[in-house]
């Protein structure tokens, strides 16, 4: 299987909270959390939206990353669908299935993970080659399979393609971002990230914290 890593870049994070409100509501109206940030927001409605509008604007970019991480993450599930259904739509993306998605906050922003990504080596040769010479290539032992059929998938022009499918994906579900610089790897063994698709909604303390900071001085305002 393989992992794929495409960084995201120009996020619109009002226009993505704003698509994503009504799943973000639904999730954290069903959680039994002792969060303080949680529980507000839960009391708080649908006056929770247009607050948490207010203050967006003031947190750092590090904070706004980790909270669409936090949207990606719940989301994981449908968006790995809606990918899957974007790539049945195209000869060589019928080879491929996603089985995970997540978001991945890193020092040069965040990124999007698929990973457990199967991979029909045959049916990519024989989509590059034809029918019947790939027939004849796909009796190559597995290893000279696997080495042809991802030189076939890594071209320049088959990238772009993936980037523009997870990009359709992000999209339908209400994430308004740009995808660039993606990359391929065989295994996860030698990537220091933590990829996690839990539906629980949980934000590192210094997120919290600054989240805190950001509400505190909102409200400030109307004292």
């Amino acid at each position: 299987m393989l992992a794929i890593n495409i960084k995201a870049d120009r996020i619109d994070y009002e226009k993505t909270l704003v698509n994503l409100y009504p799943a973000i509501k639904e999730r954290l109206a069903a959680a039994e959390s002792q969060n303080m940030i949680i529980r507000l927001f839960q009391k708080l409605d649908d006056a929770a939206l247009p607050v948490l509008l207010s203050f967006m604007g003031n947190l750092s970019e590090t904070a706004k990353n980790q909270l669409v991480a936090q949207c990606l993450k719940v989301c994981s599930k449908k968006l790995g669908d809606i990918l899957n259904r974007e790539l049945g739509k195209h000869p060589f993306g019928k080879c491929l299935r996603v089985g995970e998605v997540s978001g991945v906050c890193g020092n040069d922003g965040i990124s999007l993970w698929f990973s457990r990504v199967y991979v029909d080596y045959k049916g990519l040769v024989k989509e590059k080659l034809g029918d019947k010479i790939g027939g004849i290539a796909s009796f190559l032992v597995s290893d000279k399979m696997e080495k042809m059929a991802l030189e076939f998938l890594w071209t320049d022009k088959r990238k772009r393609k993936i980037i523009d499918f997870a990009k359709n994906a992000l999209n339908q579900h209400g994430f308004v971002v740009e995808l660039v610089d993606i990359q391929i790897r065989l295994d996860m063994e030698d990537v220091d990230v933590s990829i996690e698709t839990t539906e629980s909604f949980e934000l590192p303390d210094e997120v919290e914290d600054e989240i805190l900071d950001a509400l505190a001085a909102f409200l400030r305002k109307y004292v």
